[in-house]
């Protein structure tokens, strides 16, 4: 490193002449090239390379150790990150349709709010998304995160959540969900077996219908005899109406003995 410090402050001293010597005079310099030699350790001689290629962002005056590390490493560009003003354009859907929004753009854009970048003015969303956005590049480049786009949704598991049982809070509530469950157990043995197929009784699955009065089941006897009768009448006479004559005599007969 010794080495590559000692060709940087040559370059130094070529590009900026009096403004480099003035400020590193012999009875500093050792104190200067320790310092430099900190603030570079851990980078490459190509590294170092390309910030005394980049000197020339600094025409007036030498950069500090700690500008000329910057300077060293790659910039947002070349690494492939958006200006910030672009970034910004795709995340609030201003940018023209077909450009692609990195990842790190649309991690950004979640992090601000969708809504809010398309519906509240530059002046309110510019600055938290830029703070947000830098950020998200520094922490990208020290390797502390990487950012993506989400992996698309399971339908499997899409399906399970839509279809997840409610869980109960209460005791009462919890004996209520078995017994309903319960039920539409026994309502679909119901249907899937048969005395036939299982030699089971169905019986017990399949709902009862209300208990009639006496006078009600009465009159349903009599219906049924009606009907039988009826349709043998039908049969003798070929008069399909018999029937519904009957019925009517036995319903307006039946209103008035009321």
């Amino acid at each position: 490193m010794a080495k590559v410090i000692e060709r940087v402050f040559l370059r130094l001293r070529l590009v900026y002449g009096p403004r480099w010597t003035s400020h590193a005079t012999p009875d500093i310099l050792d104190d200067l090239e320790k310092l430099w030699s900190g603030e570079l350790a851990g980078l490459s001689v190509d590294h170092v390379a390309r910030g005394v290629v980049r000197l020339r962002e600094h025409p007036d005056w030498p950069p500090t150790p700690y500008r000329f590390r910057e300077l060293c490493l790659p910039t947002d560009a070349e690494l492939g990150y958006l200006p910030v003003e672009e970034a910004y354009r795709l995340a609030a859907g201003a940018a023209p349709r077909g450009n692609v929004m990195p990842a790190i753009v649309w991690a950004a854009q979640q992090e601000v709010g969708p809504h809010e970048l398309r519906t509240l003015p530059e002046h309110r969303t510019f600055p938290r998304f830029k703070t947000i956005y830098e950020r998200m590049i520094e922490s990208e480049k020290a390797g502390k995160e990487t950012y993506a786009y989400p992996d698309p949704p399971d339908p499997a598991r899409q399906l399970e959540g839509q279809t997840r049982e409610p869980k109960p809070k209460t005791e009462a509530g919890r004996q209520g969900l078995a017994a309903a469950k319960e039920s539409v157990a026994k309502f679909r043995r119901g249907v899937a077996k048969s005395e036939k197929d299982t030699g089971e009784d169905p019986a017990p699955y399949i709902a009862k219908p209300p208990e009639l009065s006496e006078k009600d089941q009465i009159l349903a006897e009599d219906q049924a005899r009606l009907t039988i009768s009826d349709a043998a009448e039908a049969r003798r006479t070929g008069n399909g109406r018999v029937g519904m004559r009957h019925f009517s005599g036995f319903v307006a007969g039946g209103a008035s003995h009321e």
